[in-house]
């Protein structure tokens, strides 16, 4: 664990999985705590903060009706995405590996 914490680590996370977690602390945890959180997120040097545009909208909308199967939330969807086009998620990772549920 000490390892982990003496290394550089930048965080990965998109505007939409930021949304729904300062929703869930504001329901949870009150408005001044998802404030702090937020404002935490956007000014720290190791989140790095990707915003869904136009496109990756659309790449995710298409994951997302492919695979009626799947209970993934299309805010998952749109994670995928991103992963993928950052190489954090492998390509035989996604559709429908069974390491995804």
């Amino acid at each position: 664990m000490t390892s982990l914490l003496n290394q550089r680590v930048t965080f990965v996370t998109t505007d939409y999985v930021l949304d729904e977690t300062i929703t869930l602390l504001l329901y949870h945890a009150g408005h001044e705590q998802a404030l702090t959180f937020g404002d935490m997120v956007q000014r720290s040097r190791h989140v790095r903060l990707v915003w869904i545009d136009a496109d990756t909208w659309e790449r995710a909308w298409r994951l997302f009706k492919q695979y009626d199967d799947k209970v993934w939330a299309f805010t998952d969807c749109t994670s995928f995405t991103i992963m993928r086009e950052m190489g954090l998620l492998p390509r035989s990772l996604l559709p429908g590996q069974r390491t995804l549920r």
